[in-house]
């Protein structure tokens, strides 16, 4: 599967375009427990197949630290390594402390990354990374 990443915020005259179809959907949002949502600042790490995403992840950064957020892949693309690939493209991007609430599906990717947990709260688990 030939696969192309790219990094892009809100400024790009593709964004709407790109992340839109996802941006509010229900159907995502009972799947992974949150909203997608867009802001401002927001940098988000996509993987499209011919020029159609099938996964994304987002950081913003909040205070003193980089927010890991907002990722999805579309389930007929996922277990192929577009989920890891997408979370090294964006550790590799942000730099200092970096925070996320994840769900038990990704934890494994934080914790293998080098994340430590810092507490549960209910079907979450907030991580960090200092470096």
């Amino acid at each position: 599967m030939e696969l192309i990443f790219d990094m892009i915020t809100n400024e790009n005259k593709e964004f709407y375009q790109l992340i839109g179809p996802f941006l509010g959907r229900r159907e995502i949002e009972k799947e992974i427990g949150f909203q997608i949502y867009n802001k401002d600042g927001k940098v988000w790490f996509l993987a499209k197949k011919n020029d159609k995403v099938v996964g994304f992840c987002a950081s913003e950064y909040r205070k003193n630290h980089s927010w890991f957020c907002s990722d999805y892949v579309i389930s007929k693309y996922r277990n192929n390594g577009i989920y890891s690939a997408l979370f090294n493209l964006r550790l590799h991007n942000t730099d200092g402390i970096c925070k996320a609430s994840c769900t038990n599906d990704s934890l494994h990717q934080f914790l293998k990354s080098g994340f430590s947990e810092v507490r549960k709260n209910g079907k979450y688990t907030l991580v960090e990374l200092r470096r």
